[in-house]
């Protein structure tokens, strides 16, 4: 297996952490009296919305910045948004906490399609095949991982479950470490004498 292999299928485990604090919905409502029980519920559902938004901008916005630098950049969206609640929860601002839930959303966005696509870039044929099942599989088992984790601590108390996020830094690391920028293809057009592309030439590629 390429070195990027294992960081790559680590970065799935990411996928499934927008759930993860659930658990600590009974609590917010406590915490937060005023607030309706719909905007509880939307704790967790909204980010999955600001996802699908990121998830469309992502091919765009990885043209510009590059998939690695992306997926990176994903990872900390998670890790400050996931764990932003720690400091606003204190401050009494509903709206500030929503706010933090959208940024992981967007973090987990970019990552939803560029994974799949880094293994596309790094993987051929059967191997490709392979990696791609292992994928679906670690976001499952990121559900179960992630599960435990909230349950150990929230023996600490409700708010500590925020801190499952820093477990994000692991994976930024090994990304960081192991998983190179692809190489762009650069495809060259056929060029007439007269100095024109001819017209059969291929057209360039940009992926």
């Amino acid at each position: 297996m390429s070195p990027a292999g294992r960081p790559l299928l680590s970065s799935s485990l990411l996928l499934s952490d927008t759930g993860a604090v659930s658990p600590t919905l009974p609590y917010l409502a406590r915490e937060f009296p005023d607030v309706s029980h719909a905007s509880i519920q939307s704790f967790i559902t909204m980010p999955a919305l600001a996802g699908i938004v990121a998830t469309l901008a992502a091919g765009a916005l990885a043209t510009r910045v590059g998939k690695r630098r992306l997926v990176l950049i994903g990872i900390l969206l998670i890790i400050i948004g996931g764990t932003s609640p720690l400091l606003l929860i204190p401050t009494g601002s509903f709206t500030l906490l929503m706010t933090a839930r959208l940024i992981v959303g967007v973090g987990v966005g970019l990552l939803q399609p560029l994974t799949a696509s880094l293994i596309a870039d790094f993987f051929y044929g059967r191997e490709r095949s392979t990696m791609l099942g292992w994928l679906s599989s670690m976001v499952s088992a990121g559900n179960v991982l992630y599960s435990l984790l909230v349950a150990a601590l929230m023996v600490l108390g409700w708010q500590a479950a925020f801190f499952v996020y820093l477990a994000a830094f692991v994976i930024f690391a090994l990304i960081w470490r192991f998983v190179p920028e692809p190489v762009r293809e650069q495809t060259t057009t056929p060029v007439a004498r007269t100095g024109g592309p001819l017209p059969w030439g291929p057209s360039p590629q940009h992926c």
